[in-house]
Formats: structure tokens, C-alpha cells, sequence
């Protein structure tokens, strides 16, 4: 049996896990950074945050970083709506979603001084997972023909 064919509401399998692990790791995300300020600013100093190679000592580095965890977590939010709303401009912004997080990850680490061997494999990797983004979501012949269905039927509707 091909996994491929296995359904959930006429969404292919893979498509409805990918959007719901998107959404999850968004507010999971949120959730503990949340946490991480709270605690800098309940505890100064007691403990230090390492994000993408960059050392956040502090309530007030941790709220200055706050606003790109927020964008980032953000677009994860809206991106997985989109998927799980079945919006044609998703696919689009789940292909692109991952070179701009990548983009907001090597500024950040830039501004940190980090070395530039740390920060190439960020771009590495947006552009894979991008690619394989790509694929699924344009190439992927179940996947394809969900997205065809639902641009006939709102076009149907229209009519």
C-alpha cells in the first residue's frame, strides 16, 4: 500500500501531519521563549540562552531578541493556517518560509559575531528544505491533485 494514498478528509496523509507539526512547534516555540523571558526576568542572571550560536545573557537581551522569535513563529503560524485552511497562496509562502527564516537566522547571528563557518550550513539547509518543500507541495501528484480539486470547486462556486 502506498502511503501516499492514505487520506485524512481528502487532504493527502503527509500534507495534514506536516501542517499540524508546523503548528505545533510554532506554539511550542512560543511558548517556551515565553517561558525563557519570564524566568530572566523572575531570576536576572541565572541562566544563559543559547540560540542559533548567539549567547543571551539577561531579561533585557532576551526581550530584544523577542520580536524575531515572534516573526518567525509567526510566519510558522500562518503559513500552517494556510495549509490547514487549504489556501492556494500556502504553498507559495511554505516554499519561502524557509530562506527568509534562514535569512532572519544569519542576520542574527551576523550581528552576534559569529563566525561565518557557523552560519553557512543556515542557508545550506533553507535551501534543502525548501527544494523538498518545493517538491512536495508542486510536484507531488496526490498532493497536486488536492490543490487542482479545490481551485475547481471554488471556481465552480463562484459560477
Amino acid at each position: 500500500m502506498r502511503l501516499a494514498v492514505l487520506r485524512r478528509r481528502g487532504r493527502p496523509l503527509f500534507l495534514w501531519l506536516g501542517t499540524l507539526l508546523l503548528i505545533l512547534t510554532a506554539l511550542l516555540g512560543l511558548i517556551s521563549w515565553g517561558l525563557i523571558v519570564l524566568d530572566q526576568m523572575m531570576f536576572p542572571g541565572r541562566g544563559i540562552t543559547e540560540m542559533v550560536g548567539l549567547t543571551i545573557v539577561g531579561a533585557r537581551q532576551h526581550l530584544a531578541v523577542t520580536p524575531l522569535v515572534v516573526l518567525i513563529v509567526g510566519a510558522q503560524i500562518v503559513v500552517g493556517y494556510g495549509l490547514l485552511a487549504a489556501r492556494a497562496w500556502a504553498r507559495s509562502f511554505a516554499v519561502l518560509y524557509w530562506p527568509a527564516s534562514a535569512a532572519v537566522l544569519v542576520v542574527m547571528q551576523l550581528f552576534g559575531g559569529v563566525p561565518f563557518v557557523r552560519i553557512l550550513p543556515y542557508p545550506v539547509e533553507a535551501v534543502i528544505t525548501s527544494a523538498i518543500a518545493w517538491w512536495y507541495l508542486y510536484r507531488w501528484a496526490d498532493v497536486r491533485r488536492y490543490y487542482d480539486e479545490i481551485a475547481r470547486s471554488r471556481v465552480s462556486s463562484t459560477s
